[in-house]
């Protein structure tokens, strides 16, 4: 039952794929050539009485104006969708030529000449239409599927700068420690000489001793000290 059903989506996919309706328009190009290759031929009888040598410019003329019916269709602005109506009525016109309704005396004969040379128009109109507008859908989503590709290599080129601004933020901020590391083990040294200065100065005088225990022995004799200034010791 799987099967059926997958078998089934396919072949609906395969009816509304964009290769399906390019080969439709290209049936209906090869058709819509001949059509007009069979109108010019018809259309040169009075100045090419040669039927081979007639074929060759009815040709020419057929694929040229083919090709420039497609491509006029295919690329018309919507503000501008009356060129293609007048292109379908000039089309039925000319089916009209062809199948020289002008010359049928039955009415029967030209009400069945008229619906077929209309309803092949109408069928080709909404035939280019409809490739048109699946084109330019199918552009838009290519266009879109662009965009979300070059937005994630842009995201992803954005998260890689990120990335790497955080690490020289976080190299700076390791740095910025070291520094303040080095900036307390230098303060810490510049504490301790001062401590040992002030350990080896004398309070009394401020000479400056080789070591605590003889600014000690000084400062108890020192002649500036006030209990010496009081009982007159003399300096040693």
């Amino acid at each position: 039952m799987d099967k059926i059903n997958h078998k089934k989506i396919e072949v609906h996919e395969s009816l509304t794929s964009m290769n399906s309706l390019s080969y439709s328009i290209i049936s209906y190009g090869i058709f819509y050539g001949i059509k007009q290759a069979a109108f010019f031929f018809k259309l040169f009888e009075n100045l090419i009485s040669n039927e081979y040598l007639r074929v060759i410019p009815s040709l020419f003329f057929g694929y040229f104006i083919s090709r420039a019916m497609l491509n006029i269709t295919a690329n018309v602005a919507k503000k501008s969708e009356w060129v293609s109506i007048s292109i379908a009525a000039f089309d039925f016109l000319i089916l009209c030529v062809i199948v020289d309704l002008l010359n049928q005396k039955n009415w029967i004969d030209i009400t069945n000449l008229l619906t077929f040379c209309a309803f092949v128009t109408y069928l080709g109109f909404w035939l280019n239409n409809v490739f048109v507008e699946k084109t330019k859908q199918k552009r838009k989503e290519a266009q879109e599927k662009q965009n979300v590709a070059d937005n994630k290599v842009l995201l992803a080129s954005l998260k890689q700068e990120t990335a790497a601004e955080k690490q020289k933020l976080t190299e700076l901020n390791q740095n910025l420690a070291d520094i303040k590391q080095k900036t307390a083990t230098e303060e810490q040294k510049i504490k301790a000489i001062n401590q040992e200065l002030e350990d080896r100065t004398c309070p009394h005088c401020g000479d400056v001793r080789k070591n605590k225990k003889s600014r000690d022995a000084h400062a108890a004799l020192c002649g500036q000290n006030p209990k010496n200034i009081k009982n007159k010791l003399p300096l040693s």
